[in-house]
């Protein structure tokens, strides 16, 4: 909960908040006033799959990343149908398939969006660009 609207203890909404996505098999994740959402990290460091609210999202490393290994992805133009949506995807994949891809979303967590892992990521792009426009580094 953001602090400037949230009503309550923050800690208390906050255990909250963890415990809702921890109880959950899924969790809806919709950007925020910026191209993404903290919600997603959130959402990927407990392990659970997004159901990502795509509003034409830059995805973060998307060329590295395969967002399908372990979310939802819902084109904002089907908001109306998202309950059926959940449900026929749910229903389309097996036991295995679903622990599969909440052990993806942690690892995604792990090795690309954890702040040690998105800073050697940043610094790698950044590197390569470079080295492209003036030369080895």
């Amino acid at each position: 909960a953001n602090p400037k609207t949230a009503v309550g203890d923050m800690q208390q909404l906050r255990e909250e908040m963890i415990d809702t996505i921890l109880e959950s098999d899924y969790a809806l994740d919709v950007r925020g006033d910026a191209n993404d959402s903290t919600r997603l990290f959130e959402i990927l460091s407990l392990g659970r799959i997004p159901v990502i609210v795509d509003t034409e999202r830059n995805f973060p490393f998307k060329d590295k990343v395969d967002y399908s290994s372990f979310a939802l992805i819902v084109d904002f133009r089907d908001i109306k149908k998202l309950p059926e949506k959940i449900a026929d995807f749910h229903n389309s994949i097996s036991l295995d398939r679903y622990e599969q891809m909440q052990r993806n979303a942690r690892d995604a967590y792990v090795n690309y969006f954890r702040i040690d892992a998105v800073m050697q990521h940043i610094i790698e792009e950044l590197r390569t660009k470079l080295t492209s426009r003036f030369g080895p580094i």
